[in-house]
């Protein structure tokens, strides 16, 4: 009885790995096939409010590649650190909310595209820790 009983555990065990691998496996494949059907919504209008405006000199704006004047004011991304001219870097950030040079993202307004991307970090997360997981057993 006790060699049956196991062998209905493993079963389970093995059935839940196969489902949870399928369903993953789907998961991806939704992903890759919406990929560059996506478009990026603009920067949130309190992430462009809030932009910091600094003083930078001996650079140049990578969008429009004029050296910045000395002592020139111009924006720069929170994150990255990347600097623009406002005239440059606003009406980027008011069609998309990635960084020009690094395609960082920055906060929107699209309730719906920040929650996938919520979702998309909290899959990455458990990926993470999958792999740790796998190299912890088998290390």
């Amino acid at each position: 009885m006790s060699t049956q009983s196991n062998n209905v555990e493993s079963w389970d065990s093995l059935e839940i790995a196969r489902i949870f691998l399928a369903t993953f496996q789907m998961s991806e494949e939704l992903e890759s096939s919406l990929q560059g059907k996506i478009k990026n919504p603009p920067a949130s209008k309190q992430f462009l409010a809030n932009l910091s405006t600094v003083c930078r000199k001996s650079e140049s704006c990578p969008i429009c590649l004029k050296v910045f004047e000395e002592k020139s004011l111009v924006k720069e991304l929170p994150k990255c650190k990347h600097s623009f001219h406002a005239t440059c870097i606003l009406p980027w950030l008011y069609k998309t909310n990635t960084c020009p040079m690094c395609r960082y993202e920055y906060p929107t307004d699209d309730f719906e595209y920040e929650e996938k991307r919520r979702l998309k970090e909290k899959e990455s997360q458990r990926e993470e820790m999958l792999e740790e997981l796998h190299n912890s057993m088998f290390s």
